[in-house]
């Protein structure tokens, strides 16, 4: 698993948060992959995901707005069991010692690269 964090302009999270949630002034974000290579309830799948900060009636948390996700089986749990709507992507995740590389094409066009 590989978590990155970056900030981003607040204005330009708006986008990607429903109402009523409000970005965190700063800006915060986290992208994220992971690979698992078997699971006893999904098989083998990978993921990746953006996260932001906001608020909430005042109180601060995270928004996952997007989650690919490249296993059938964990789509649907994702959506019926969890409440975290997952969409099918094309993902690489990749390891080479410490260095981790994840690549996530929804389609045939590239929507996120970590």
């Amino acid at each position: 698993m590989q978590l990155v964090l970056f900030e981003s302009a607040p204005e330009a999270m708006g986008p990607f948060l429903p109402d009523p949630l409000e970005a965190a002034d700063s800006g915060l974000c986290v992208a994220g992959g992971l690979a698992v290579p078997y699971s006893s309830s999904y098989g083998a799948f990978e993921e990746s995901f953006l996260m932001l900060a906001c608020s909430f009636r005042g109180r601060s948390g995270f928004y996952c707005s997007h989650l690919f996700h490249n296993g059938p089986a964990g789509i649907a749990a994702g959506r019926e069991i969890y409440g975290t709507p997952k969409v099918y992507a094309n993902l690489n995740v990749e390891q080479d010692g410490t260095k981790m590389r994840t690549e996530t094409a929804y389609g045939s066009s590239p929507v996120l690269a970590i």
